[in-house]
């Protein structure tokens, strides 16, 4: 399996001087690109969190949500326990998937839920050892914290031994579940608020234990509540007792939003407590890593232009707002080519979605150029596709296009129809479009987009 390795000189933890602690957290000494003047600058942030409580709870909970496992997948790696921050823009983001690779967690430490500096920006992994939790667990409410996140500054020794140098490696399913992620959360509208104590009813109705069936978001009225049972206006809910993950946080909230794709395929909760905000994203099933749900495919596709790239990502800063039309007439560039530049970050985790803001923001991580196609095997097979020249046109109307797509010992016949499509292949019988389109769909999609010959929003065909 293709890992991602990062280093860390010392540990993370808590140490306490004089009645004040400080929570020091060791990056891998990634600081933004290698343009950057401040690449494997030793320290992101350092300053005093004015949410102390509230701060160290959610990470104890987000630390909880990558240690869980809710399906064990083939030949899966052991717990990952290193999320990734993000430092900048006035803005400190923690972000992990958890080990089954089916549910998104991420801590947002807003403007005004720390006081101090950031001495650079840059998205890096953090060492979340045990010994950092069992500490955080241990701040009280009334407690000064301060937050330093880089390599120096770090104290933590045990049994009088200094802490060795650490090798995380991650695997290569941790980065196509940030590309495929924020594809699901763009396209996701708010279905309900919910004030404190409505959350903490909702949540004390899930049911104990594992629950081996769907269960159903319901809003009717003033009325919301989870129904195993499924009617017009409800939303699905595969495996719920995953939600169970943020119940220490709800009587630190303000609120409580739920959010929803339009298909069902994807939902999210984001707690507000006032300067920090919590988002946990579910996959539809708990047996469905985001790493394979191929979203976003047919923007990451086509030719890749390495210069265009490195100058569109050179303009933008560690949790900017990614706004493509915007920046494209600030950097005069065209627009169609920064939405592709954009689309091609997003193949590579470079930006996330922030649901407030209603758009994406950047994130820098160490990722080669040529890993989109290696990350999603899908873009890869099509693109073998068309330059073996296995596709061919066989019906083109202006209701009806049919391309014949050649695969091993048989044809496929690809339709697209007004704003439908659909595929002969055994994957798009098995998952009717639910985990993306299939290798022969995205090959036909990208051949016709070559040349300029439009299918507007395709839809799957029943």
């Amino acid at each position: 399996m293709d890992t991602l390795t990062y280093d860390y000189a010392l540990a993370s933890g808590i140490a306490t001087q004089a009645g004040q602690k400080d929570l020091n957290l060791a990056t891998s000494g990634y600081a933004g690109p290698a343009t950057s003047a401040n690449n494997n600058a030793p320290c992101f942030f350092w300053g005093n969190l004015t949410k102390p409580y509230i701060t160290a709870t959610c990470l104890r909970t987000l630390s909880d949500v990558v240690a869980a496992r809710f399906h064990l997948p083939p030949n899966a790696a052991a717990a990952l326990r290193d999320p990734i921050v993000t430092a900048g823009n006035d803005t400190i983001r923690f972000e992990a998937f958890s080990s089954c690779c089916g549910i998104y967690a991420r801590v947002d430490l807003l403007s005004g839920s720390h006081d101090g500096d950031f001495l650079t920006t840059g998205t890096t992994n953090v060492d979340f050892n045990q010994p950092m939790r069992n500490a955080l667990s241990l701040v009280k409410k009334q407690e000064n914290l301060i937050l330093a996140v880089g390599k120096e500054g770090v104290v933590l020794v045990k049994d009088g031994k200094q802490i060795k140098e650490k090798k995380v490696k991650l695997p290569t399913r941790w980065i196509k579940g940030l590309t495929a992620v924020q594809n699901y959360m763009a396209e996701m509208d708010e279905q309900a608020v919910l004030d404190r104590n409505q959350a903490i009813r909702l949540f004390k109705s899930i049911p104990k234990g594992k629950v081996k069936k769907d269960y159903f978001f319901q809003k009717r009225g003033a009325m919301i509540r989870f129904s195993p049972i499924a009617s017009g206006n409800t939303i699905p809910i595969g495996g719920i007792e995953r939600i169970r993950l943020v119940e220490r946080l709800l009587p630190l909230c303000n609120e409580v939003s739920f959010y929803a794709t339009a298909d069902g395929q994807s939902t999210a909760w984001q707690l507000d407590m006032d300067k920090v905000r919590f988002t946990l994203v579910l996959s539809r099933e708990v047996w469905r890593g985001f790493s394979g749900e191929g979203k976003g495919l047919l923007d990451m596709g086509g030719s890749l232009d390495v210069d265009l790239l490195k100058l569109v990502r050179s303009n933008f800063k560690v949790n900017q707002s990614v706004q493509p039309f915007l920046q494209a007439l600030e950097q005069d560039i065209p627009v169609d080519a920064m939405d592709k530049a954009v689309a091609q970050m997003g193949g590579m985790g470079l930006v996330g979605y922030d649901f407030l803001e209603n758009t994406y923001f950047y994130r820098e991580l160490p990722f080669k150029l040529d890993r989109i196609d290696a990350f999603n095997p899908r873009l890869k097979g099509a693109k073998k596709l068309i330059e073996d020249k296995k596709i061919k046109f066989t019906k083109q109307t202006p209701e009806i296009t049919e391309l014949e797509v050649a695969g091993s010992g048989t044809k496929h016949l690809v339709q697209f129809k007004g704003d439908q499509q659909r595929c002969t292949c055994q994957w798009y019988s098995k998952y009717q479009g639910e985990r993306g389109v299939c290798k022969h769909i995205l090959a036909a999609q990208l051949l016709l987009q070559e040349k300029s010959i439009v299918i507007t929003n395709p839809k799957i065909l029943n």
